[in-house]
């Protein structure tokens, strides 16, 4: 359970921080909300403006559905950034197989991937894997991906903006 709020804590940070605009300053987050996933149970913390857009076992936080629905199409909505917290149960696979797989599935969209990461997170070793997608002619979609193997499951947290 800290995990996820210590996940959603940087996932936050990131995107108050412009998303890979080392220019801008951080912004406060002010006053968080909490969501508990009903099905796996994990908890995470976001910011009092965002929605929870998401599913069992697959949380979506953003500021709104336009916003969200700019990552699926990004000739409509708002751009802006989303955070999005996978719990993959292992079901007899490993760690690696499951990051190995999620990697894939980025390679696959064309994404430009950068120089993967070695993280520490809750206390687990897990690995950050940035990336960026040309979303139109003129703006770009910076993210990571980080996967925190758990007990039974692996959790993948999304980390995306716009500019």
């Amino acid at each position: 359970m800290k995990l996820l709020t210590l996940l959603a804590a940087l996932a936050v940070l990131f995107l108050a921080a412009g998303c890979g605009k080392t220019e801008v300053a951080p912004v406060p987050v002010g006053k968080m909300n909490e969501y508990k996933d009903p099905g796996f149970g994990f908890t995470i913390q976001y910011p009092e403006n965002w929605k929870q857009l998401g599913t069992t076992g697959k949380a979506l936080f953003t500021e709104s559905q336009d916003m969200a629905s700019k990552f699926i199409d990004p000739s409509k909505g708002i751009e802006g950034g989303r955070v999005l917290v996978e719990a993959i149960p292992f079901a007899g696979r490993i760690p690696e197989n499951l990051i190995a797989a999620a990697k894939d599935t980025l390679r696959d969209q064309q994404v430009e991937m950068g120089p993967e990461a070695a993280v520490t997170v809750g206390g687990r070793s897990s690995v950050k894997a940035p990336y960026s997608i040309q979303a139109t002619t003129k703006s770009k979609i910076f993210g990571y991906e980080i996967y925190v193997p758990g007990d039974t499951a692996m959790y993948k947290l999304t980390v995306e903006g716009y500019g």
